[in-house]
């Protein structure tokens, strides 16, 4: 395959045919997009909490959430966490709170900002990659590789925060996922396909 070397490169690492980013207007900004939610009723399940918090926030809009128990008998502590799908679903929630509009099984949801994540993702939405190829192979000059295998990317995701990549590869009906230290990786550069319109980015 031919490549030609863009001049301006791309924010994921190895030899990827992109298909699409996520996007999100901005930058995640201060706090991310995970808060703190307290005075959540004690007998409130998470799914409830779900859908209750969708219904305002919009559709779709959460990407994990959790209500912490105590010990073995699983009991509500009244509080936990909800990790939105970006800032701006985070700030609007925040917002609604602060003008006392979370009003939950007769409760006022207290939100605040969060400093961890549930799920360890990027914090930046043009650092996920939604569907793409990860090819394996040899370069044989600056601008030409011999691939000798290729997978399809569920997903893909840089993590300048934990310093590492990771790609979710799709293989005889499995998925799964490869990580690498960006310790392990020598050089990246944007590239493109001469043949067909879409870009790469190649890692060594």
């Amino acid at each position: 395959m031919t490549l030609k070397r863009k001049e301006r490169g791309v924010g994921l690492w190895g030899l990827i045919r992109r298909k699409k980013f996520e996007e999100e207007e901005g930058t995640m900004g201060e706090g991310g997009s995970t808060v703190r939610v307290a005075s959540i009723p004690l007998t409130a399940i998470a799914k409830d909490l779900l859908d209750y918090l969708e219904g305002a926030v919009g559709k779709g809009t959460i990407f994990a959430l959790e209500i912490l128990t105590e010990g073995r008998n699983w009991k509500s502590k009244g509080h936990g966490r909800v990790q939105f799908e970006t800032a701006s679903d985070a700030r609007r929630a925040l917002e609604l709170s602060r003008q006392g509009r979370l009003r939950f099984q007769n409760a006022n949801l207290e939100i605040s900002l969060a400093r961890e994540q549930i799920v360890p993702r990027p914090l930046r939405a043009e650092n996920r990659l939604v569907g793409g190829a990860l090819h394996a192979g040899t370069m044989v000059s600056d601008v030409s590789m011999a691939s000798f295998a290729c997978w399809e990317i569920g997903r893909a995701e840089v993590m300048p925060e934990r310093e590492r990549v990771a790609f979710w590869v799709e293989d005889g009906g499995e998925v799964y996922k490869l990580e690498i230290r960006f310790g392990d990786i020598v050089s990246t550069h944007g590239l493109c396909f001469e043949d067909q319109n879409s870009d790469a980015i190649l890692f060594r």
